[in-house]
């Protein structure tokens, strides 16, 4: 047996643990390469995944549209259909012509992909940007409108709350006028 110490150990040892060095750090590198690789593949498909869950969940939403579209067709054909039966033929032409549109439009919906509609809408705004921000200020009116009558809606039912609350507890507590000195 011999030892570092005895003559040509120290740079045998030397030598040897210089290798020993160099395939650890070429370990560590190899490690840190691989590790990384893995968190990128799964950031990847972190993403693709998220991409995927959007694009369905804007499309049932596209498909809600185009039968909330359909939906207002078939009203508008019921108005039509009254207006003739009134004798106003002209304006009855006109929502009739609305409610072929509204069946179209419907139809695109249903039919076309998600990077379609948005491609043919960009054009839209590029060719007639007064359409579009018309379109965008009838959009945001009607959700004000949605909204508010939600209000009013969560409002009428405030009294019964109120009512509620007077059946369960004294007046002194819904006043806020009780008198600590009792106590």
């Amino acid at each position: 047996m011999t030892t570092p110490f005895e003559s040509g150990g120290a740079n045998q040892s030397g030598a040897q643990q210089g290798g020993t060095a160099t395939g650890l750090k070429q370990d560590m590198k190899d490690q840190v390469t691989e590790t990384k690789n893995r968190i990128a593949d799964q950031a990847r498909n972190t993403v693709q995944q998220a991409r995927e869950k959007a694009a369905s969940t804007v499309n049932q939403q596209k498909g809600q549209l185009a039968g909330s579209v359909t939906s207002v067709a078939g009203a508008v054909r019921g108005a039509t259909d009254q207006l003739r039966g009134e004798g106003h033929d002209r304006i009855a032409g006109y929502t009739e012509a609305l409610a072929e549109q509204a069946d179209r439009v419907a139809r695109y919906l249903r039919d076309t992909d998600l990077n379609r509609v948005r491609d043919d809408v960009e054009d839209l705004a590029r060719r007639q940007p007064a359409l579009v921000i018309g379109g965008a200020l009838l959009l945001g009116v009607l959700a004000a409108r949605f909204l508010k009558s939600s209000e009013r809606r969560g409002q009428e039912n405030l009294p019964a709350v109120r009512n509620q609350w007077d059946d369960y507890y004294p007046d002194e507590y819904a006043t806020g006028g009780f008198d600590a000195t009792a106590y």
